[in-house]
């Protein structure tokens, strides 16, 4: 996922997605955060199915090591 794919999907130019998160957090950092947020929600859920490697791949990590170093990081 880049910029330009997620700008495309939602028919906006990249200069007007990168504007709509001037005030903030970059695009990639945003997508990123999204992702790990869902990562511990899925991680959290009692009896969960899931092991880390699951959730690692489901959230589109490159693999579980990528992941956890990821999910240290915040």
């Amino acid at each position: 996922m880049t910029p330009a794919t997620i700008a495309r999907a939602l028919n906006v130019s990249g200069r007007t997605l990168h504007r709509a998160f001037a005030d903030g957090e970059t695009v990639m950092a945003y997508v990123r955060r999204r992702r790990l947020e869902g990562a511990r929600r899925e991680l959290g859920l009692p009896c969960g199915p899931f092991t880390v490697a699951d959730v690692a791949a489901r959230r589109q990590f490159a693999d579980p090591s990528h992941f956890r170093r990821a999910h240290r990081g915040t």
